[in-house]
């Protein structure tokens, strides 16, 4: 049986290629660096145990020893380097400098081995399937571009139609009055369905809060609900509120 040294080891002896990946064993790691298989195996658990997104640089597997199963793993470089941390001595890390040596000899050679025709209609597949996914998404994104243009030229076209001129108060009441118009209902009823709207979107009561309002000012007499706004300053929130209803964005 060969006894290996750092001088006479070959990289094949140390990786191998896995499903187009450059791994390398737990039995051999332990051989190298004069470990306990078990221990070396023990090591990876604990690893695979403390952190779980070390998982995708292991692999369990089994090997056959006198007509039993034991197991072993398989690690990619991250793996190995998680594992051989703490292995200490100048020997050891003779041993890792060879092992990383040995990785980056076999992916280069991994890299320039010539493409069969089969990897290449892979490839190719592949390609053509990100193109069409781009293509699709573009498509996509181009479609929702054109909607929102449309929602914003309607918007646009509604709030000059509504009211070309005038304060953001008349604004409000220019734009419920033609809500309501829209949707036959009253005035009052169009007062009504705004502040169930604006209660929804800002999670409040005006009725309650134009109450605390007048309590806490002393009124003698209840603002309207514009003059209220107005007065604290929450129009522009009004006026977005307003502009859903018309446009049917949401309901009340």
């Amino acid at each position: 049986m060969k006894v290996m040294t750092i001088a006479n080891t070959n990289i094949d002896e140390l990786v191998q290629v896995d499903n187009e990946q450059v791994v390398t064993d737990s039995r051999r790691v332990a051989e190298v660096f004069e470990k306990e298989h078990r221990n070396v195996t023990a090591t990876i658990r604990e690893i695979l145990a403390a952190e779980n997104s070390a998982a995708r640089f292991f692999y369990e597997t089994t090997y056959e020893n006198r007509g039993k199963q034991y197991p072993c793993y398989l690690m990619n470089r991250d793996g190995f380097s998680l594992l051989v941390m703490g292995f200490t001595g100048a020997k050891a890390m003779q041993w890792k400098i060879k092992y990383i040596e040995a990785f980056n000899e076999m992916e280069r050679q991994l890299k320039e081995q010539p493409k069969s025709q089969i990897d290449i209609l892979v490839e190719s597949a592949k390609a053509l399937q990100r193109q069409e996914r781009e293509l699709a998404r573009l498509r996509l994104d181009t479609e929702e571009i054109r909607k929102e243009q449309k929602i914003q030229s309607s918007r646009i076209d509604t709030l000059n139609g509504v009211c070309t001129e005038g304060t953001k108060r008349q604004k409000l009441v220019a734009m419920v009055q033609a809500y309501a118009a829209k949707n036959g209902l009253t005035y009052r009823e169009g007062w009504h369905r705004f502040k169930a709207a604006y209660n929804t979107a800002y999670r409040t009561s005006i009725g309650n809060s134009i109450s605390y309002y007048v309590k806490e000012n002393g009124l003698k007499k209840k603002p309207s609900v514009p003059e209220f706004l107005e007065k604290k300053g929450l129009l522009d929130d009004a006026l977005r509120i307003a502009d859903k209803l018309l446009n049917g964005e949401i309901a009340a």
